[in-house]
């Protein structure tokens, strides 16, 4: 959810002169469409994976949240709990830093492990790596590194640690 709108609204954040609200200025229209996207894209992998009682993120934020929102820009708008929430003062936000390669890049490399191409999801992990200069698909969270560390978890059945991480 994060990396989205805070990578769309680069020009604002590095403006450094406005207090723009992350969630209210930040999700538009078409902002909510991208993220609902990699949302998609996120829900079409792990049902690759046979994993198929995943919420969307707009369904998990409307139950945690009271509401009944019918997009992510509409929740962020009509959600009170978004009202004061400031974007960040740089690009060099947790947003991107976290979210991008602990989150965004082990989903897009367990999509391409079973085929899947997960386009939106890689255009924010891309832009981000050129912003920070940074190989987010390389120093991210890879598949290599989450396998790894199940190996060191002998006895335990690989799906449900798979099911536990997604």
């Amino acid at each position: 959810l994060h990396p989205t709108p805070l990578i769309l609204s680069t020009a604002w954040t590095e403006a450094q002169d406005t207090n723009d609200r992350f969630y209210k200025d930040g999700i538009s229209p078409c902002v909510g469409k991208i993220i609902e996207k990699i949302d998609n894209e996120r829900l079409e992998i792990a049902n690759l994976y046979g994993i198929q009682d995943l919420r969307t993120t707009l369904e998990a934020l409307n139950e945690i949240y009271g509401g009944n929102s019918e997009t992510i820009c509409a929740l962020a708008q009509e959600s009170g709990i978004y009202d004061d929430i400031l974007a960040p003062e740089n690009m060099c936000s947790r947003y991107i830093t976290e979210d991008v390669p602990f989150v965004l890049v082990p989903w897009y490399h367990l999509g391409q492990a079973v085929g899947y191409e997960a386009k939106a999801m890689k255009s924010i992990i891309t832009m981000a790596s050129v912003m920070h200069a940074e190989d987010y698909m390389e120093t991210g969270r890879t598949l290599e590194g989450f396998f790894e560390s199940m190996r060191e978890q002998p006895k335990q059945s690989a799906m449900p640690t798979l099911k536990k991480a997604i």
